[in-house]
């Protein structure tokens, strides 16, 4: 009798990712625009090692160091920040 099972054939391309969500409901990563930062190796280094320990992606991170922040704006900075965000918010 032959051997009927078949060797399992690997997809090319990145595999797809489980439970990466955006932050909506409904939301999804891949429908984000890119970023693209240059930093010193030692801050990428401390990025990855965080959001690894942390088990989040390094954007989630960024996302609220950048609220953590902004909670520690005085009230005149805050509202300055919340005029310049409505501006350059897409429509």
């Amino acid at each position: 009798m032959a051997d009927t099972t078949r060797k399992a054939t690997r997809k090319v391309g990145r595999p797809v990712g489980s439970g990466r969500k955006g932050l909506k409901p409904g939301e999804a990563v891949r429908e984000y625009g890119t970023l693209t930062v240059t930093c010193p190796d030692d801050m990428k280094a401390q990025l990855k090692a965080l959001a690894l320990v942390r088990g989040e992606a390094a954007w989630r991170l960024i996302w609220r160091l950048i609220a953590a922040d902004v909670k520690r704006l005085s009230g005149a900075e805050r509202g300055a920040y919340r005029t310049l965000l409505k501006g350059l918010q897409p429509r």
